[in-house]
C-alpha cells in the first residue's frame, strides 16, 4: 500500500514540476511519469500463494479431526512387514501389513496409501475396502476411503495412546496384482515410507508352488535378500529386511522363473 502511495504521490510531483517549473525539462517530467505508471502495473509479490492443484485432498471424519496430525513425524514411530502373495491367477494375488506402532503421545488415526500395480493404471480407480484387526483389544479400527482411489485413513475408534500397538490390514486388488509377473515373468513392487518414521521394514515375497523361483532386487541395492526357501503348502518364500530403514521411496524388481514355462531370467540374476 505505502508503495502505492508513494508512486501516486511521485506521478503528481512530476505533474506539478511540468507545469510551474518552466526551467525543467518535458522529457524529464515525462520520464518521471512512465517510471510511476510502470512501478504501478509491475504485479506486487505478497500476494498468499496458490494451494498445490496436485496435493490430495485431505478427508476429514466427523469431529474435525485432520488426519495430517497423524502424519506428524513427533507423532510416533513404526516396524512394518508387508507379505505380498503372488497367485497362479489373479484371484491369488494379496496383501498383509503388519504394524507395530509406538505413539509418543494419543494418535486417532493413519493416512495411508495401498499397494496398486505396477503398471495397468486404470487398477488404481477399483475400490479396495481393506480389512482390519488390531491385536490390543482395547482398540478396534476401521478404514475410510478417501478421495483418492487406494489412498484413505485408518481410524481408530479408541485413540492409540502410550503402549505399542500391533495392528494388521488385509487386501485384494481386484483384476490382480501381479498380471505381468504371470505373463511375461517380470513387475516391480513399489513402496513409500518418507511419510513416516520406520524402524524396521521387511517384504516377505510369497509365490504360488507352480513357481521356480523368484528373483528379488531393491534398485538401490538397500537391505538384504535371502535365500528362497518353501513353505509348508510348496510356495516359495523370498524376504528382503532393512533395519532401520531408509525413509524412502523403494522400487524392488523382481522375476520369476514358473515351472510350466521357464525363462532364462533376467541379466542381473
Amino acid at each position: 500500500m505505502w508503495a502505492a502511495v508513494a508512486a501516486v504521490a511521485g506521478l503528481n510531483l512530476a505533474l506539478a514540476l511540468s507545469s510551474s517549473a518552466r526551467w525543467i525539462s518535458p522529457i524529464v517530467a515525462l520520464a518521471a511519469l512512465l517510471a510511476g505508471i510502470t512501478f504501478l502495473l509491475c504485479p506486487r509479490n505478497n500476494a498468499p500463494p496458490a494451494e498445490n492443484d496436485h496435493a490430495a485432498s485431505p478427508v476429514t471424519p466427523p469431529g474435525g479431526w485432520a488426519p495430517e496430525r497423524a502424519a506428524d513425524d513427533t507423532d510416533f514411530d513404526e516396524d512394518l512387514e508387508l507379505t505380498v502373495w503372488v497367485g497362479k491367477d489373479a484371484d491369488g494375488d494379496h496383501v498383509l501389513e503388519r504394524r507395530l506402532t509406538r505413539p509418543h503421545h494419543a494418535i486417532e488415526g493413519r493416512t495411508l496409501t495401498l499397494i496398486s500395480p505396477y503398471v495397468e493404471s486404470h487398477a488404481r480407480a477399483t475400490p479396495v475396502a481393506p480389512h482390519l484387526t488390531v491385536d490390543t483389544g482395547a482398540v478396534t479400527a476401521h478404514w475410510q476411503s478417501g478421495t483418492t482411489p487406494g489412498r484413505g485413513i485408518v481410524l481408530f475408534d479408541t485413540p492409540a495412546r502410550e503402549v505399542p500397538l500391533r495392528w494388521n490390514m488385509s487386501y485384494r486388488i481386484p483384476g490382480g496384482l501381479w498380471n505381468p509377473l504371470r505373463s511375461i515373468g517380470f513387475d516391480v513392487l513399489r513402496y513409500d515410507v518418507r511419510n513416516f518414521p520406520i524402524g524396521r521394514f521387511s517384504v516377505r515375497f510369497v509365490v504360488d508352488r507352480s513357481a521356480h523361483d523368484i528373483f528379488v532386487r531393491e534398485r538401490s541395492g538397500r537391505g538384504t535378500i535371502s535365500e528362497s526357501a518353501r513353505d509348508a503348502e510348496g510356495n516359495v518364500i523370498r524376504v528382503w529386511t532393512s533395519h532401520p530403514a531408509a525413509p524412502v521411496e523403494y522400487e524392488w524388481d523382481l522375476s520369476i522363473e514358473w515351472n510350466d514355462n521357464r525363462p532364462d531370467g533376467p541379466a542381473w540374476r
